[in-house]
């Protein structure tokens, strides 16, 4: 039998969840905005344009990455110095328990694949493989899904809402959607506003009570960290080679 989630009159404490991996791919691969205050981002620039019935009365933000392996990087330590710092400053620029990162990892391993050859999409152009180094991110999706349900099933939090575009997330929100009716579901797909190709998961989409579709350019470059970050100590200047 469903748990009924009841949401009291003008509360409204919301944490979102935020696939960094989709993210990055979706948004900053090959912007000059890496250096993004996802705190900001959501409660100055995505929640305004939300309904007001769905906007938060309490934030918490979590961020879902994977440290960076300089071996697999063209630019090489220089990138995992950049992320590290990226992740500091983070911390340092948000509320006290406001914001959190969870992290997994990025797990190389040998494979075999078919040679690329764009005129065959569904055939090899040939079939002997070649080997190639793989990264996967691994623990990612499943720390994702499981601190989403935990955090309903504990009372964490009166809506949720899920930044990614990954349908692997659906299963979650099915879950809630059955075991928690009225309990409030956002998505946020990080897909740039001009589409650039990609397409929004219709898993997600079918499984949110409210979702924005597109990112705005605008609301990330209003959403940056300060170019140097305070910590009380050491302060975090932003990487060179993000500049």
């Amino acid at each position: 039998m469903a748990a009924f989630f009841v949401l009291e009159k003008g509360k409204m404490k919301t944490i979102v969840y935020i696939d960094g991996f989709n993210f990055y791919y979706g948004l900053l691969k090959a912007s000059s905005y890496k250096w993004i205050d996802y705190y900001s981002l959501f409660l100055n620039e995505v929640f305004p344009v939300v309904d007001s019935g769905f906007r938060p009365t309490e934030l918490t933000v979590k961020l879902f990455t994977a440290p960076t392996k300089a071996n697999f990087h063209p630019k090489g330590e220089a990138s995992a110095h950049a992320q590290s710092a990226f992740l500091r400053a983070l911390k340092y620029a948000n509320p006290e328990n406001s914001f959190e990162i969870i992290l997994g990892n990025h797990l190389p391993s040998p494979s075999s694949v078919y040679p690329y050859c764009p005129s065959s999409p569904k055939r090899p152009h040939s079939f002997e493989k070649i080997r190639v180094w793989k990264l996967e991110e691994k623990l990612t999706d499943v720390q994702l899904s499981l601190c989403i349900y935990r955090d309903v099933v504990k009372g964490n939090c009166d809506q949720v809402v899920l930044c990614s575009n990954d349908s692997d997330m659906s299963p979650v929100l099915s879950c809630l959607r059955e075991d928690y009716p009225s309990l409030p579901i956002g998505v946020v797909f990080p897909i740039q506003e001009n589409g650039d190709g990609r397409r929004v998961s219709k898993e997600l989409s079918e499984r949110c009570t409210w979702s924005v579709t597109s990112v705005l350019e605008q609301w990330l470059i209003n959403a940056q960290l300060p170019d140097r970050v305070k910590t009380g100590k050491k302060p975090i200047d932003k990487p060179e080679i993000w500049k």
